[in-house]
């Protein structure tokens, strides 16, 4: 009998000592869990600062065109009233 208690004892140290490692499995496994979430929360902001410029970017492109067609026509003006001197 005193044989069966010991082998108990040893059978529960060793359940406590597989749960004590799967504690700190689960506790690994949570904290790269958590990195990966802030890690996910920066690539969003970055996309989102990148989505910003590209407008930016794209509201420049637009008003550069307007300047050019605006500038393309006071050239095709002037073209037009310098044909109308003889010299």
């Amino acid at each position: 009998m005193g044989e069966a208690v010991s082998e108990q004892n040893i059978t529960t140290r060793e359940i406590v000592a597989n749960i004590a490692q799967a504690t700190l499995g689960i506790q690994e496994v949570t904290e790269n869990v958590s990195q990966s979430s802030v890690a996910a929360q920066e690539v969003a902001h970055d996309i989102a600062q990148v989505n910003e410029e590209a407008s930016a970017i794209a509201a420049s492109a637009t008003e550069l065109t307007e300047k050019a067609d605006r500038l393309r026509t006071i050239s095709l003006e002037q073209k037009e009233m310098t044909t109308k001197f003889t010299v």
